[in-house]
């Protein structure tokens, strides 16, 4: 099933509201943002209704952003749960503070988009007093869900339920659910070496050791995993997690005698178009019945915008400079240093 028909498993009462936004991860104060968006690419927000859409809407355009999202407000009197960090993606396992969660509310349920995690839905509101503590959050208004339509059988139910959360936020709010977790370094660190598998598998394809021209393709091509576990880990050293990760990658392999031309993008001009399809490929295409190249400026089409593609151009040729600089090989140096 896809993503766009798994869509198809969230309640019909919430499709049929006007309350839905796509959103898009995007740079804020230097961290990855899950950013809410009209269809448009124009930013919405959760404070105003009129930048809201249908869910028909979102879905027809959600191959232009990372998801869809649905809004709370106090008018409709939905209240999400939000049970962060709590299942091993591998294994499927989820801890039992999780699970115990979820059976006593007993209402619509899907995985979130990392499979690290649940969102349970309910009919009701969210009393005065906090709304989230550790790793569960609790919003009725004023928020939005990142929405998957991704429902396990047998992990709670398909349809909403009218609940009473005032013990359960009790409850969280004392600490009592999900204060520790047996599990976690061990997921953690089977994720770390999903990262580095990652990282290979993305350098096989960009062809390339330059680490800031790896992390832009990794960034490219997985842009939740990036944004999320860069969240999650942190800064090291004064770089990103990932940053970090792709440099001790790059020294490893070149400490196992993997350093050299193997796995390089070739100094061949097919090879620089290659290296711009890799890093803009998404953002200007070539429209042949017009004869005129049209930019994408993240709201629209720009038509016949020379400008725009050969910026873009420009940004790639430093780039390979940047590769140049980072070569240890002095022949290779100099031949991409000329190329």
């Amino acid at each position: 099933m896809t993503a766009d028909s798994r869509f198809l498993n969230i309640p019909e009462e919430l499709r049929q509201l006007t309350q839905w936004v796509n959103w898009r991860i995007e740079p804020r104060k230097g961290k990855p943002t899950k950013v809410p968006k009209q269809p448009t690419g124009v930013n919405a927000s959760s404070t105003a209704s009129n930048t809201w859409s249908t869910f028909e809407r979102v879905a027809q355009t959600n191959g232009q952003f990372n998801g869809i999202g649905f809004v709370f407000t106090k008018e409709s009197g939905y209240t999400g749960i939000d049970l962060d960090k709590c299942r091993d993606p591998k294994t499927g396992e989820t801890e039992k503070w999780a699970l115990d969660i979820i059976k006593e509310l007993d209402s619509y349920t899907e995985l979130s988009r990392s499979g690290k995690g649940w969102h349970v839905i309910v009919k009701g509101s969210l009393p005065p007093g906090g709304n989230r503590k550790g790793r569960v959050e609790m919003y009725d208004c004023e928020r939005y869900f990142c929405m998957t339509g991704a429902f396990v059988p047998g992990i709670g139910r398909g349809t909403i339920e009218t609940r009473d959360i005032a013990g359960l936020q009790k409850r969280m709010l004392a600490g009592e659910f999900g204060s520790s977790s047996k599990a976690i370094p061990a997921r953690d660190e089977s994720e770390s070496a999903e990262d580095y598998r990652l990282i290979g598998e993305v350098q096989k394809q960009a062809r390339t050791s330059a680490p800031a021209v790896l992390e832009g393709a990794f960034r490219k091509l997985h842009p939740e995993r990036y944004a999320e576990r860069n969240r999650e880990k942190g800064d090291r050293a004064g770089k990103s997690y990932f940053r970090y990760s792709i440099e001790n990658f790059l020294k490893r392999n070149n400490s196992a005698g993997h350093a050299g031309p193997a796995g390089r993008t070739p100094i061949t001009e097919t090879s620089n178009a290659e290296r711009i399809v890799l890093k803009y490929g998404e953002e200007f295409r070539y429209c042949s019945d017009r004869n005129v190249w049209c930019t994408w400026n993240g709201n629209l089409w720009v038509v016949n915008d020379i400008g725009g593609v050969m910026r873009r151009t420009q940004e790639v040729s430093r780039g390979i400079y940047l590769e140049a600089a980072n070569e240890t090989n002095e022949s290779l140096r100099k031949a991409l240093a000329v190329c």
